[in-house]
């Protein structure tokens, strides 16, 4: 028994190391005022994975998770195991529905077996959060989605959502924006505003009609007037009046009404954009991907992340090669890496107060997270859910496992710890065991 022990200890080491691997890189030179308020790519622990059910009467979570949001009364009665609240999200790309899910206990899978994983339960079938909103505009996509408690004259919190159209080559403004209620069978759904004034390059809802999260109080009620919703859109090449690189504006619908009347401007102030052939964004490429975000704040230290997947090779436009990771016409730039970029909330306060413009500012700090994720040629980070409260940051992974259904592609959630401690966790494995004996 105990020489079986330890051929199972000098197998997992090296799974181990790999599992924990994660590069950090710190692109600005911080102060040591700085990292003691800024969250930093070290403080982001592992605490592993959880799959989504298989199932759903009207969509399924197959090729979907595009877009999610954290509610922390959902699955009141479920296990008290650390990870209450639950998760609405978007799920099949085709159908563009949305549905509610249990937060189970994340594992960590040495192998990366995703049998191993435990398994969300549905809360809520698919639905349509936008009532019909959507196919009334006539675009194709719902971008992503937050919820807030109620605020000013509402009687009951939200789920705010956005969409857009995917290609839109002629450029056209969409109304973009809405509110539902977090009863999905009675969406009651509010809508469609604009993000900022219409025939604004600046507020075009290329630039702002896609992911979409919540931003803290403390800094919105002095910065930009009680705005808690920050959205924005990042398309690849910066196409058709999107950005090279992650935007973001800052708006508060309820501000403007309850609800704000439909096709209703809403006041917004940018954030976060760059304009097209600017050059402005660092190391930018045509493939670069951006998929979602939050505002993350642990004790004193926040930051403002994005998810997405990084292009690290040479642009090729054409057909796909027998080497990239997709044979479709467009864009090819392998290899890919996914990341998480951070912003510092410093930098936005300076925009939103004159002092810089919406391109002058970049990140501070990536963190390459390949290490925890399940293989794959591009891993497509579909967006992000943050837990405030517990400093969970819920971050999804798109077509990533095939355990659930065999024929098709299922996402994983993978779940990481704000430790705020700013210290690197110790991810060395332990040394096999030496002079072991057997005891008589």
């Amino acid at each position: 028994m105990n020489r079986l022990l330890m051929y199972i200890i000098i197998v997992v080491v090296p799974v181990y190391s790999s599992l924990a691997s994660a590069q950090h890189s710190v692109l600005v030179n911080l102060s040591g005022v700085d990292k003691a308020r800024l969250v930093l790519p070290q403080d982001l622990v592992y605490e592993g994975a959880f799959r989504f059910p298989s199932g759903g009467e009207n969509s399924r979570w197959s090729y979907g998770a595009s877009g999610f949001t954290f509610y922390p009364n959902g699955d009141s009665t479920g296990p008290n195991d650390g990870y209450p609240g639950s998760l609405y999200g978007i799920g099949h790309d085709h159908h563009q529905l949305v549905a509610e899910i249990s937060i189970p206990k994340p594992v960590t899978s040495l192998g990366k077996n995703a049998a191993e994983l435990n398994v969300a339960t549905f809360l809520q079938d698919f639905a349509d959060i936008t009532g019909g909103l959507r196919s009334q505009i006539g675009v194709d996509k719902v971008g992503g989605l937050s919820y807030l408690p109620k605020m000013g004259a509402q009687a009951t919190g939200k789920i705010y959502w956005t969409i857009y159209e995917y290609y839109n080559a002629n450029g056209v403004d969409y109304l973009s924006h809405g509110w539902s209620e977090l009863n999905l069978s009675k969406v009651q759904a509010k809508g469609v505003w604009h993000v900022g004034p219409k025939n604004n390059s600046e507020f075009h809802s290329m630039r702002s009609a896609d992911y979409i999260f919540e931003i803290p109080a403390s800094w919105a009620d002095i910065h930009v007037g009680n705005k808690y919703l920050a959205s924005g859109r990042h398309r690849e090449a910066g196409a058709f009046g999107s950005s090279e690189g992650p935007a973001l504006f800052a708006f508060g619908p309820y501000n403007d009404g309850n609800p704000p009347g439909n096709g209703a401007v809403l006041d917004a102030v940018p954030l976060i954009w760059y304009p097209k052939g600017g050059g402005y964004y660092p190391d930018y490429s045509e493939c670069d991907r951006w998929g979602g975000g939050a505002w993350l704040t642990a004790g004193e230290k926040s930051a403002v992340v994005f998810v997405g997947s990084k292009a690290l090779g040479d642009t090729y436009y054409g057909d796909g090669r027998s080497f990239d990771c997709s044979n479709a016409k467009g864009y090819h730039c392998t290899p890919y890496e996914p990341q998480i970029i951070f912003y510092d909330p410093e930098d936005l306060t300076s925009v939103a107060n004159g002092g810089k413009k919406p391109y002058q500012v970049v990140p501070y700090a990536i963190f390459r997270p390949a290490g925890f994720m399940w293989d794959q040629c591009r891993v497509d980070l579909g967006g992000a859910a943050f837990d405030r409260a517990r400093g969970l940051l819920y971050v999804f992974q798109k077509s990533a496992e095939r355990v659930t259904n065999s024929y098709e592609s299922y996402p994983l959630a993978h779940v990481f710890k704000i430790t705020g401690s700013g210290s690197p966790v110790d991810t060395t494995p332990p040394s096999p065991p030496t002079k072991l004996e057997l005891q008589p």
